[in-house]
């Protein structure tokens, strides 16, 4: 992978970190948000978030912002296979996430960082918390990922020219939803965390439909 401009691309992704943080006050004062619902409730949103986001990822690669969102990683990574650098991409933001929190709890927990037992570290901190769990829900998609970037792999020759755009414009679509994701999770951002979470499940299932 040949990143161009590198610097500038990251800061993009930074900024669109930031900019989801500082919603999370308003969302969670005008009431959207999952907490504290009776399960009628909860689940009448959460298949409302479901259909939602299987319309979109459906209707994803035919649209003009996929192709625009496709030639802009291109332009910017100097990247040959989009899905290929998506798993690059994860583990980059997986690490920074990580690191951040290795930092972190370092410098504010009393002993400094227990390597020995690194799981059983609980910080008092929410935001570290949701760092934390950010990090490792980070790793738990690169393996779901990486399942879907095997079959695709597999059934490359197979792929018609508009099979592997279609793939090209889901796996940007996977790199936005899991860079939002952070975002919103550490932002508290609950109900928007839990449907950009399914954005990013529902482009890789349907890298691996198509690729079957």
């Amino acid at each position: 992978i040949k990143l161009k401009n590198r610097g500038h691309f990251f800061v993009i992704v930074n900024n669109s970190i930031v900019s989801i943080m500082t919603c999370a006050e308003t969302f969670r004062r005008n009431g959207i948000t999952l907490d504290g619902l009776g399960l009628g409730e909860l689940m009448m949103k959460f298949n409302a978030l479901v259909a939602i986001n299987i319309a979109i990822v459906y209707k994803w690669p035919t649209t003009s912002l996929a192709a625009s969102a496709v030639s802009f990683v291109k332009d910017k990574t100097g990247c040959r296979s989009i899905p290929h650098f998506a798993l690059a991409y994860l583990f980059i933001i997986w690490f920074h996430v990580g690191m951040g929190y290795i930092v972190s709890i370092t410098n504010t927990r009393k002993g400094g960082y227990n390597n020995s037992e690194p799981r059983t570290i609980v910080s008092d901190s929410a935001i570290l918390r949701r760092v934390k769990a950010a990090a490792d829900n980070t790793m738990e998609n690169m393996v779901v990922y990486l399942v879907a970037l095997v079959v695709m792999m597999n059934s490359k020759d197979d792929l018609t020219e508009d099979r592997q755009a279609d793939i090209e414009r889901w796996a940007v679509l996977f790199m936005i939803a899991r860079t939002l994701y952070l975002g919103c999770y550490i932002g508290d951002l609950d109900i928007l965390r839990t449907f950009i979470f399914g954005t990013g499940v529902f482009s890789t299932l349907a890298i691996i439909m198509v690729s079957v």
